[in-house]
């Protein structure tokens, strides 16, 4: 059965770690794909303003995935779908979390309630070893946060909608802390919880990746065996066990690797966009 849908997670997969942000081979792969009517989509833990700063990719028609399925975009980036937290859940979590550095990502802003130096110097601190191989490393992350609104207080923050809260973790017993006062506070059926040992990502129990994707399918009449979808992280699991063409890059988080069917190269080789082609040549012959 031939692929229809190409989806696929952007940090650590399709993009390269050794340098920022979508290059022109990329690009025009894409291109060349959605050019001879293959879909596309883009899912990622990123917020729309993250995802608009790849100008290349934000200008091909594609669907997307934001915040890990609790947004998601058409083509022409209409909204279908969206999962936000009520202003009760984030309130809540503002005040049982306020010493954590947690960022509570809206559509395109980001709330924090730490300042910017402690904030910044705690993310630096704990930058993930696999994005520490861009030169300009600390540069890259900085332009992430560069826009977040720090020293909010609970109020502003729950007084805009929230969508997914993140927090840099590479500490397993932290991360279980957080989960279980999560689930003592609002019970485990409230959210879905993305982690890989980086990162804790938390959206509510209807916003993952992979019911994101079977939704998009479904609504384009797209069978589960016509969709290729490739991730590397915490946060792509569900994705990855949710499709039979499921890819995880060879340096993809354990959880990544044992969820997907089959695993490809190194995503600073443009291992996805290789295996797409593979893919659209073999379909093809």
């Amino acid at each position: 059965m031939m692929i229809k849908l190409f989806a696929t997670d952007l940090d650590g997969t399709l993009l390269l770690s050794k340098q920022p942000g979508c290059d022109e081979k990329i690009y025009n792969t894409l291109k060349q794909m959605i050019d001879k009517n293959y879909l596309m989509c883009f899912a990622t833990g990123r917020n729309l303003r993250e995802i608009e700063m790849e100008e290349y990719l934000w200008r091909l028609p594609a669907y997307v995935v934001s915040m890990n399925g609790a947004i998601i975009l058409d083509q022409n980036h209409n909204l279908l779908k969206s999962y936000p937290f009520s202003y009760e859940v984030t309130k809540a979590i503002c005040e049982e979390f306020a010493n954590y550095p947690l960022e509570f990502l809206g559509m395109r802003d980001k709330w924090v309630q730490q300042d910017k130096a402690s904030f910044e110097a705690y993310v630096l601190e704990n930058i993930p070893d696999k994005f520490k191989q861009a030169i300009n490393y600390k540069e890259i992350a900085c332009t992430f946060f560069s826009k977040n609104i720090f020293n909010a207080n609970s109020e502003e923050i729950a007084s805009n909608k929230i969508y997914k809260i993140d927090f840099m973790c590479c500490d397993d017993s932290i991360e279980k802390i957080i989960r279980e006062q999560l689930f003592h506070l609002f019970g485990k059926d409230m959210f879905h919880i993305a982690y890989d040992g980086m990162s804790i990502e938390i959206t509510r129990k209807e916003a993952d990746k992979g019911t994101a994707l079977l939704y998009l399918s479904e609504l384009l009449g797209i069978k589960k065996e016509e969709v290729a979808v490739f991730g590397d992280s915490g946060n792509d699991v569900t994705m990855l066990a949710s499709f039979p063409h499921s890819y995880a890059m060879e340096n993809a988080a354990e959880k990544a690797k044992e969820s997907a069917n089959h695993i490809i190269g190194n995503n600073n080789d443009y291992a996805v966009t290789a295996e797409m082609m593979k893919i659209i040549n073999r379909d093809n012959k």
